[in-house]
C-alpha cells in the first residue's frame, strides 16, 4: 500500500470525522434555538396569566372594598339596635397558574433567564398563599351558625376580619405583579409581549 493510498485514507477519515462533527453542531445550533423559543414563548405565556390574574385582582380588590363598607354599617347598626339583620357578603378572584404549571412540566422553565424565574417562583408562591386563605374562608364560612341571635355580630366581625386580610393580602399580591412588569418591561419588550392598555404606560 502506497503512501498516496494512505494520505487517501487519513483524507476520507477526516472528511467523516468533520461530516459528524458539523452534524452535530449544526443538530445543537438547532436545539438551543428551539429551546430559546421554547424560553421565550412560555415566558409570554406566564406573563399573559400574569397580566391577566392583575386585571381579576385589581377588579376583585374594588369589590372587596365596597363588601367591606357594607359590612361595617351593617355592624354599626347592629351595635346601635338599629337592625338586627347580617347581611355577609365576600369574593373571591379566580386567579389561575396553568402558564405556569405547563411550563414546569415541559422544562421550559429551564430556557428562562433565572432572575427571571425566580421572580415568577416567588410571585406564584405568593398566589397560592392569597388562593389558600380565600379557600380556607369558605371552608369556615359553611359551619357558621346564623340561626342565633347572639351570634350574629361575631360572625359579621369575623366576616369583616376576612376580608380586611383578603384586601391585604391581595394589596401585596397586586404590589408584586406590579413589581414583576415593572422589573422585568425590557425582556417582554424585546419578546414582543402585547401589553394591556393599561399596562403600556
Amino acid at each position: 500500500m502506497g503512501r498516496q493510498t494512505y494520505i487517501a485514507i487519513i483524507r476520507e477519515v477526516l472528511s467523516v470525522v468533520f461530516a459528524v462533527l458539523l452534524a452535530l453542531g449544526i443538530n445543537n445550533y438547532w436545539q438551543e434555538r428551539s429551546n430559546k423559543v421554547m424560553g421565550e414563548k412560555s415566558l409570554i405565556s406566564i406573563a399573559s396569566e400574569i397580566q391577566t390574574n392583575l386585571y381579576e385582582l385589581d377588579t376583585s380588590l374594588v369589590e372587596l372594598n365596597v363588601e367591606l363598607d357594607s359590612l361595617v354599617k351593617s355592624k354599626e347598626r347592629i351595635e346601635n339596635e338599629e337592625s338586627s339583620r347580617v347581611t355577609l357578603g365576600y369574593s373571591h378572584p379566580i386567579l389561575t397558574d396553568n402558564a405556569w404549571t405547563t411550563s414546569n412540566i415541559t422544562q421550559a422553565v429551564l430556557y428562562i433567564e433565572p432572575e427571571v424565574i425566580m421572580d415568577i417562583a416567588d410571585l406564584y408562591t405568593m398566589q397560592e398563599m392569597f388562593e389558600d386563605f380565600g379557600l380556607s374562608y369558605f371552608k369556615l364560612f359553611s359551619s357558621l351558625e346564623f340561626n342565633k341571635k347572639e351570634n350574629e355580630l361575631t360572625v359579621l366581625k369575623s366576616n369583616i376580619r376576612q376580608v380586611q386580610m383578603s384586601m391585604s393580602l391581595g394589596n401585596q399580591l397586586q404590589e408584586a405583579y406590579r413589581d414583576f412588569f415593572e422589573d422585568h418591561r425590557e425582556i417582554l419588550d424585546s419578546y414582543q409581549f402585547e401589553w394591556e392598555q393599561s399596562m403600556q404606560d
